[in-house]
């Protein structure tokens, strides 16, 4: 497969002339620098170019099948920015339809690059007081959910590797750490698409597992207040550890480049990343009011989950971290709604007037104005950027509507196979014992 053009030839004479304008605000004749207010001027086109490379063609399935990455994690108009530079050098007419075959050259360079089996592992605040054969069940049923591997301890060879690194203690200083394997043509592609949606939704799990129908009053005096309900049990995003399954070879950190090692140690050290001091650390138990059977049953539904349902499953719980964790009450709060929003949405379109009915449903009748004032709320957040508003409760009772849809949504008892049997299911679930048995009766003669 090449990438295409779809059916934007009314569009081409413009791209036309931004490819043109790209090329001559290099520097010189190699395509090599970009200097002064030329430096500005060329993002905008990279990054105006690739939007439409993203609408007009099959660009972003052709990577994703090849699982390779066109970010780079460098910014997203790198690769239109080396297209641009390569196009330059050429012989070819300096166009769009020019840009989209130097594009395709590179795509074939890319396919000729190894596909490799990268091993994440991952320190967390992460603590675990379950005996054996509970350990054993969360175990099995995390990596058959999410394909990971809960450790106690680094594999010998890895550690080995990192030696006296700060990154060595930040591991050994951690009781849980969480191994994951990807297989990409790089780094980033496995991030992207595996590791980080994999990772932050099992941590949303057991957020939601910790926070399931708790609110949260906070009182700060700070000039900058945290207002999250939750610090997020892992460190800064970089602080993780990279080998090639089954080599044992150390991918990530480059312990061969001390200038790197040198820098990563004294960020450790200032943000004194390793100690565990005054830290929060997430507990997985079995006491009373413990969340283990709560987690475990969690797993157990996403791992029969089909592979599109569980894709939102995963949105779903990482969006959920994110509003636990934000420092933002604003933002938290709309994180919250945008969840409640997605469940009701994954059937399809839903108007306004639809979803406060059934967010009503979920409440109290004496809480039904409070969901018409937050959901004007919403509104005037996402339309007028009012935000000095919003208040602890509402984001509390924003909480917890996401906190009812998040169990409706995955209720062993529903067991929907499709997205559309989960909207006959929310369209159902609010009548009375009389109108569903009435439903039952037209269903069974619509079967006849």
């Amino acid at each position: 497969m090449v990438v295409q053009i779809k059916n934007f030839e009314s569009e081409l004479n413009r791209l036309d002339n931004l490819v043109l304008e790209g090329i001559g605000l290099f520097d010189d004749n190699t395509f090599t620098r970009v200097s002064g207010d030329n430096i500005a001027k060329l993002e905008e086109i990279e990054f105006v170019l690739l939007d439409n490379i993203e609408e007009m063609t099959n660009f972003q399935e052709e990577f994703f099948q090849l699982k390779a990455s066109y970010n780079y994690g460098k910014g997203f108009g790198t690769i239109v920015h080396n297209l641009l530079a390569k196009l330059g050098n050429s012989t070819l007419e300096k166009n769009f339809n020019s840009l989209i075959e130097i594009l395709n050259q590179h795509l074939n360079e890319v396919r000729a690059k190894p596909l490799n089996d990268y091993t994440f592992y991952i320190p967390t605040r992460l603590e675990i007081q379950l005996s054996e054969t509970e350990l054993s069940k969360l175990k099995k049923f995390s990596r058959k959910a999410f394909g990971i591997n809960i450790l106690s301890k680094l594999p010998k060879s890895t550690s080995h590797s990192l030696k006296s690194s700060s990154l060595n203690l930040l591991f050994r200083g951690r009781s849980i750490l969480l191994e994951l394997t990807c297989t990409a043509r790089d780094i980033q592609f496995a991030l992207d698409n595996n590791i980080n949606k994999n990772i932050d939704a099992f941590i949303g799990l057991i957020a939601y597992a910790n926070h399931f129908r708790r609110t949260s009053r906070r009182w700060s005096s700070s000039i900058t207040p945290d207002d999250s309900i939750s610090d997020l049990p892992m460190e800064a995003p970089n602080l993780f550890v990279i080998s090639l399954k089954n080599r044992g070879t150390l991918v990530y950190p480059d312990i061969k480049d001390t200038h790197f090692m040198q820098n990563l140690d004294i960020q450790i050290r200032e943000h004194k990343v390793v100690t565990s001091i005054g830290k929060e650390f997430w507990n997985i138990h079995n006491k009373p009011n413990g969340n283990y059977n709560f987690i475990l049953s969690f797993l157990k539904i996403l791992g029969r989950q089909t592979e599109s349902i569980r894709g939102l499953s995963k949105e779903l719980l990482k969006l959920y971290l994110n509003a636990i964790t934000d420092k933002q009450l604003e933002l938290s709060f709309l994180k919250f709604w945008i969840l409640s929003e997605k469940i009701l949405k994954c059937a399809g379109p839903i108007n306004d007037d639809k979803i406060l009915q059934i967010l009503k449903k979920l409440m109290r009748k004496s809480s039904e104005r409070r969901i018409k004032i937050i959901y004007k709320k919403r509104n005037d957040m996402v339309h007028e950027f009012k935000i000095d508003r919003i208040t602890q409760e509402d984001r509390n009772l924003s909480k917890i509507l996401s906190d009812h849809l998040m169990i409706i949504y995955f209720d062993p008892k529903a067991n929907f196979k499709s997205f559309e049997e989960f909207r006959f299911l929310l369209e159902n679930m609010f009548l009375d014992k009389g109108k569903i048995t009435s439903r039952m009766k037209i269903l069974k003669k619509l079967k006849q």
